[in-house]
């Protein structure tokens, strides 16, 4: 590498860096121009095959961070707490991209490979890392920036969000492929041009295939109409959610709900995660109280309940544990079914390494000590419905953006007829992270082939049919909207029409019955590119030598 740097080389380097920020910034939501996703690694690529200097790498680093700390500025709404968390997050996640375009940098002359593939078997095996690794973020994928292309997405039955990532990838590394061809001398080219025609026509018969799979998967897959739910969404602010004067409207704001949904002839009414005001206690080895019994009948009767509640639990007057839970009421049959959360968010529900270095607590956005017990495994919910039981999970907060997770409840013991999320995003005021998070979860689906329904504080609440598809509600009173058959896969700013409200969403749930194979098949996408890497780590560990 040339160490000599002229002020053109350092000002062509921050331009390609700056370039690569805005364009990976506005494949994602709050701009969500998802046809940037295409291009926007091309700019940090550049860097990297043809660094000029070790400032280049210091550039791609400092433009990695600077965008992670663009694309998580919405953890900093939460509580001024969580500064500190938003700078490690936005630090642990820059590492990922700069290794990835280093670890490029180290392969391309050992694995003899255009970049058109070597740029998606690196990020695919990055986001696959990404999504595990200090519990996983598995977030701001390439993938997820087609989220709103419905026939595009329909190959995450095959692979999860892995080969469209791949796809995406490819174009990427294609688009660099050309320029490099563009700019090499006439000999160079005349040895690269039947390399550069095959790409571009591999590229081409991928994003063909992939959209007439989409198609094809549009139209074979047939739903029936299942239960109709009532998904309850409040709009209180967690800052003050403590304090007495907001328990007591937000327990009002609820009954009051209630009330409404229960006059809707509905099947289940669902509740925000830790949306229920008060901690219930449940002895060890029970799911919890059944209420209605001794307090307030008129509240806690009709249909059953999923309620979003802190559970403790008890060994006598003992307290072993608390969970953050979904708890199924039936006040028919008298049964009570909960599930305790199983992806704990780290600051959030357990401080990572407090024992060893207390000044982690500050992280934390509580001024008490809210650290929950993780759960073991899923729970099948039972709902009688049209004279047959059917069965939901539910997932709790970002457990929606954990394919593990849905996969392996797709395979314990029976697979769910559909899918709950119950989401507090009340932290995160109107900013990017409601839609972000709305955009992640319709990957689930495909990918399971499963409706999920979404009750989420200050929103975005929605039902999302098995395609990814939102169903698009229509007011019919006030405070009240009905899902109608509708559905849309853009148009995703009239969604942010529902955040920072208080709503009932009411619709009939989308039941299919079709597996996917994703399911069976898993992250087989992810282990081939590992696969490759590590071939080319052999090379270099073991070269060749010839006789």
């Amino acid at each position: 590498m040339n160490d000599h740097r002229t002020d053109h080389s350092v000002w062509k380097d921050m331009a390609l860096g700056v370039a690569g920020i805005l364009l990976q910034y506005g494949a994602f939501h709050p701009l969500d121009i998802g046809v940037f996703g295409w291009i926007c690694l091309v700019p940090w690529i550049i860097l990297a095959v043809r660094p000029t200097s070790y400032f280049t790498w210091w550039t791609l680093y400092l433009s990695s961070f600077s965008l992670a700390l663009c694309q998580l500025r919405w953890m900093t709404v939460a509580d001024y707490r969580m500064v500190g968390t938003w700078l490690l997050l936005s630090w642990w996640c820059s590492l990922f991209p700069w290794c990835g375009l280093k670890g490029l940098n180290f392969f391309l002359p050992r694995i003899n490979l255009p970049l058109t593939l070597m740029i998606p078997i690196i990020w695919v095996a990055l986001e696959y890392a990404k999504s595990f690794l200090l519990t996983g973020f598995p977030w701001y994928f390439l993938a997820h920036t087609q989220h709103s292309v419905i026939p595009l997405i329909q190959s995450a039955d095959l692979s999860g969000t892995q080969l469209l990532s791949f796809a995406v990838g490819m174009t990427n590394g294609l688009a660099v492929d050309f320029i490099l061809f563009c700019i090499n001398s006439k000999n160079q080219q005349r040895q690269s041009a039947l390399l550069i025609v095959s790409a571009t026509i591999s590229v081409f018969l991928l994003i063909s295939g992939l959209w007439v799979y989409g198609l094809w998967r549009l139209s074979s897959i047939d739903f029936q109409e299942g239960p109709t739910v009532a998904l309850l969404q409040g709009n209180h602010a967690q800052a003050v959610r403590n304090s007495d004067e907001h328990f007591q409207k937000t327990w009002l704001d609820y009954r009051t709900m209630l009330d409404k949904a229960k006059e809707r002839d509905v099947d289940l009414i669902v509740w925000p995660e830790t949306s229920f005001p008060f901690e219930l206690p449940a002895k060890v080895g029970t799911s919890g109280p059944l209420l209605g019994r001794n307090d307030e009948n008129e509240i806690w009767s009709g249909p059953p309940q999923l309620l979003g509640v802190n559970v403790v639990v008890m060994d006598g007057k003992d307290v072993v544990c608390r969970h953050n839970s979904s708890m199924l009421q039936d006040f028919q049959s008298g049964i009570v079914t909960r599930y305790d959360k199983i992806h704990r968010v780290p600051f959030g529900e357990y401080i990572p390494f407090k024992d060893w270095i207390p000044a982690m607590n500050w992280l934390s956005p509580y001024d008490f000590d809210y650290s929950i017990r993780a759960g073991n495994e899923p729970t099948h919910f039972l709902l009688p419905w049209d004279n047959r039981t059917i069965s939901f999970n539910s997932l709790l907060c970002y457990e929606d953006s954990d394919f593990a997770l849905t996969r392996w409840a797709m395979t314990y013991n029976r697979q769910p007829d559909f899918w709950v999320n119950q989401s507090n995003d009340g932290w995160f005021q109107g900013t990017e992270e409601h839609s972000q998070h709305l955009a992640i979860a319709r990957f689930r689906c495909v990918e399971t082939r499963r409706s999920m329904v979404r009750a989420v504080n200050s929103g975005i609440s929605a039902i999302i049919d098995p395609c990814g598809r939102l169903l698009v509600p229509q007011k019919i009173s006030d405070g009240i909207y009905e899902a109608s058959s509708t559905v849309i896969g853009s148009g995703a700013w009239k969604w942010n029409d529902f955040m920072n409200m208080s709503m009932i969403l009411v619709g009939k749930i989308p039941l299919c019955s079709d597996s996917a194979p994703y399911v069976f098949f898993g992250d087989w996408i992810a282990w081939c590119c590992f696969v490759l890497l590590g071939f080319g780590l052999a090379r270099y560990c073991f070269p060749y030598k010839s006789s």
